[in-house]
């Protein structure tokens, strides 16, 4: 079975695309390239998960991969000769130092995101082409079974003893950004979960309940939800991007952080580059880490 599909097209002009002597047309379905005095091994086009929009004033194209999983890279395209191109998958670390790379000959390919790698990028390669028919590059997860995964809490991350409080971030199915955590500390992560998990999840978080204040945080409409109820169930601090739909209770602290941003068509086209962690990015760390509202 797959799921969570991306699909990745060539719609840009960055300053990574091979443009001396190029004739280039991208339209709505497929971009098209020619270029028959191009020398072989010279980079095509450039696919990057992250940018610097300052100075190459493009967005990211790429999505976030959690990691340690599996994707299936499939490349629709159509090229002359044929054969006459390939793709290069670079994985970089938060240093910038590259990774061993992955050279993609075939049009499917899985491939594992390594759990040192801070992003990474996707380089379309001449292997003396003439011309290549662009469609699109699929990027899915694959799944052994149809059967839910268990949830799983993760020891304490970031650990200060000096800080009284324990952070535990419920994390959705898109999993995190690796900045969205920095400044932090005393932080727990709860992933694979379920609505139905509460009772366990609440009693695996139990014994950090003893000296130390609880905060349960949320970032999307679900992760808020589950948040909220787990600290409702225990007593706890909740901390959520919004309240709505949160019933009212006398059981657990609310606090509210984060942007509200109205759904405009300019944010409809940039909020898929971004990835829903960042509103993390928010949270008073202060507060978090044992300290107090002032």
């Amino acid at each position: 079975m797959l799921h969570n599909s991306h699909t990745i097209r060539w719609s840009q002009i960055t300053s990574d695309t091979f443009m001396y002597g190029t004739h280039l047309h991208i339209d709505a379905h497929e971009t098209y390239f020619e270029n028959k005095l191009m020398p072989s091994g010279r980079i095509i086009h450039v696919w990057k998960m992250m940018t610097d929009y300052y100075s190459e004033k493009t967005l990211p194209q790429l999505p976030i991969l959690k990691h340690g999983y599996t994707y299936r890279f499939t490349f629709d395209y159509d090229v002359e000769p044929e054969g006459h191109i390939y793709f290069k998958l670079i994985f970089k670390k938060r240093n910038g130092v590259e990774m061993a790379p992955v050279i993609i000959q075939s049009k499917v390919i899985d491939v594992t995101y390594p759990t040192e790698a801070f992003s990474y990028e996707l380089q379309m390669i001449n292997a003396a082409a003439t011309s290549v028919r662009f469609r699109s590059i699929h990027i899915t997860e694959p799944v052994e079974t149809d059967v839910a995964p268990t949830f799983t809490v993760s020891s304490i991350m970031y650990e200060n003893p000096d800080v009284s409080a324990i952070n535990v971030i419920i994390v959705d199915d898109t999993g995190l950004t690796r900045d969205a955590l920095q400044g932090l500390h005393n932080v727990v992560l709860v992933e694979q979960w379920q609505v139905a998990d509460i009772a366990a999840i609440a009693e695996c978080v139990a014994p950090l309940d003893r000296d130390d204040k609880l905060n349960f945080i949320g970032y999307t409409v679900d992760t808020n939800d589950m948040a909220y109820r787990l600290a409702t169930q225990m007593g706890a601090t909740a901390w959520v991007t919004t309240a709505e739909g949160l019933p009212a209770t006398d059981d657990a602290v609310v606090n509210v952080y984060g942007q509200t941003v109205t759904p405009t068509m300019a944010y409809a086209l940039v909020t898929p580059m971004f990835h829903a962690s960042r509103q993390l990015r928010a949270l008073d760390m202060g507060l978090l880490n044992g300290g107090r509202r002032v």
